[in-house]
């Protein structure tokens, strides 16, 4: 496995952690009973649930970009030869 393709790997690890942290934080905010419902009407994330909500959106606007430019570098053969 190419060195991209390893780190496409591990970044999937990172946005399972992103978005654990901001659901987690956010069910501790608001409590069990609304998370497990209909989501019509939620309430607002405030704080620490809020600022875990901005950086999961911060994650998955750029995310897209990485996955392109892996799959560019992978069909293009341009990978680098350094492996971990």
């Amino acid at each position: 496995m190419s060195f991209e393709l390893t780190l496409l790997a591990l970044s999937t690890i990172v946005a399972l952690v992103y978005l654990s942290c901001q659901s987690l934080i956010y069910k501790a905010q608001v409590g069990n009973a609304l998370t497990v419902g209909a989501r019509d009407e939620m309430p607002k994330a405030e704080r620490l649930a809020g600022r875990a909500e901005r950086a999961f959106r911060n994650f998955l606007e750029t995310y897209p970009v990485f996955v392109a430019l892996v799959a560019v570098v992978e069909l293009g053969h341009a990978s680098n030869t350094w492996t971990l």
